[in-house]
């Protein structure tokens, strides 16, 4: 693999793609041997370069010259003051990975869309409002859109049958379409969270799903996840409105280890909940009343936070329940003297997993 470098940026200056010529003043570092500046003006660079990194160096376009890398695998672009992509990366028919993230870019040349080994695309922190349809035909494995103004999914993005990562939280969109996620199946980390979700189609269909985090929206229900989501390992859901979550929610959530569902409005857990090796609940600042009998008794339970609620009282399986090791009981005004024969229980058994991290919150008034 050849990634040629040089010490001097002066062959990029000389054609107008940046407004420095040293390494130093353009934010490279100088202890790095060799500089990752390659010359875009040599013929024999683009002829057998096959990774080009111009992160951080105040670029404010490439030369149309970089269609003429075509071994090119790999193209770092990060960090800089581009505002569009020259359609010739169109012709870096090697492409694997594109990294173009942390720039001011709003749209992207159709060419983009001939990457036929495209695997890996980058460009989160930019303005991007729109993406095209022709996303959905790259055989994306990971696609980061983090931090842009995306306030719609094509229905085109719905094909990217191989993608593993999805990452489009922090954009503007309102909710989410079946068509839009229809041949998912290969996802398994999914974010949407910090939009401003509103309406979600089902996600039964994200069959390998392992992680799904929607904080921060403003969703009123949970998603459907349907009965498929057998590898489903953490749920984020806090920072929405939620009122009710269904006993079948749950349905089928053999792999839960972490749920987290604070702040929002829920009223109840449900009994009958059957995730074996759920460890972690966190439903801090909500509107509980009372926890299902059954809850001290899940096999896998390690950590409860179920602080800034109204508990008026704790059930007496509590007094079953040795495997706790962090319990936030606090700022349950409500919680009667009755339940202190409880908390006393849970107190010893916390502080004595105090070397595994244990610790117990009392409530406040107790």
């Amino acid at each position: 693999m050849m990634e040629f470098a040089f010490p001097s940026l002066s062959g990029l200056k000389g054609i107008g793609c940046i407004t420095r010529s040293s390494a130093t003043e353009n934010n490279i570092d100088a202890t790095e041997q060799p500089f990752r500046a390659p010359s875009l003006l040599s013929d024999m660079t683009a002829k057998t370069c096959t990774q080009l990194t111009l992160a951080q160096c105040e670029l404010h376009e490439i030369p149309p010259l970089i269609g003429s890398f075509y071994l090119l695998k790999l193209l770092d672009l990060s960090d800089n003051r581009l505002e569009e992509l020259p359609p010739d990366i169109g012709m870096c028919f090697s492409l694997q990975t594109l990294n173009v993230s942390s720039n001011r870019i709003k749209t992207f040349p159709d060419e983009i869309g001939q990457l036929a080994h495209l695997t890996t695309f980058l460009f989160f922190s930019n303005r991007i409002n729109i993406l095209p349809e022709w996303v959905g035909a790259l055989p994306l494995t990971e696609l980061n859109a983090f931090n842009n103004r995306i306030l719609k999914l094509p229905h085109g993005l719905g094909a990217l049958s191989e993608v593993r990562e999805m990452n489009l939280a922090a954009n503007v969109m309102m909710q989410l379409q079946h068509e839009s996620i229809a041949q998912w199946k290969a996802v398994k980390v999914l974010n949407l969270y910090d939009c401003r979700l509103m309406k979600l189609c089902s996600l039964e269909a994200l069959e390998n799903l392992e992680e799904l985090r929607l904080f921060n929206n403003n969703l009123e229900e949970v998603p459907d996840l349907g009965h498929n989501l057998s590898n489903l390992k953490i749920i984020e859901l806090n920072k929405n409105r939620i009122t009710t979550l269904p006993l079948t929610f749950f349905a089928g959530l053999r792999a839960l280890e972490r749920i987290v569902l604070n702040q929002n409005n829920i009223e109840s857990i449900p009994v009958g909940i059957h995730c074996p090796k759920l460890e972690s609940m966190l439903i801090s600042q909500n509107n509980l009343t009372e926890l299902p009998p059954d809850l001290p008794l899940w096999p896998s339970l390690r950590v409860l936070f179920v602080n800034v609620n109204q508990l008026q009282k704790l059930p007496e399986t509590f007094l079953q329940c040795t495997k706790i090791e962090r319990i936030n009981l606090s700022r349950n005004n409500k919680l009667m003297a009755s339940s202190k024969h409880i908390l006393a229980h849970l107190k010893k058994v916390t502080e004595g997993k105090s070397s595994q991290g244990g610790k117990y919150w009392a409530p406040d008034t107790l």
